[in-house]
């Protein structure tokens, strides 16, 4: 038997190691030991800042839901 397709791609949270920007907004700042969001694409590292992570979950999740719904 075949694995399942992976949808949703390699997401954690960590505590930020250094100061850095947030990928969606470079005006919001991730201070040393802020908790972030990194998304693994291919071979990169994208950390988000709390409040857009949670903007991106709901997003996701909002996506999942009408597949769902369509199955």
């Amino acid at each position: 038997m075949s694995s399942l397709k992976q949808l949703v791609s390699t997401c954690v949270f960590e505590n930020a190691k250094r100061q850095r920007h947030c990928s969606r907004n470079k005006e919001h700042v991730i201070l040393n030991g802020d908790k972030c969001f990194i998304v693994k694409e291919n071979m990169t590292k994208k950390s988000y800042c709390m409040a857009c992570a949670k903007e991106i979950l709901l997003k996701a999740q909002n996506e999942i839901n009408v597949l769902l719904n369509n199955y």
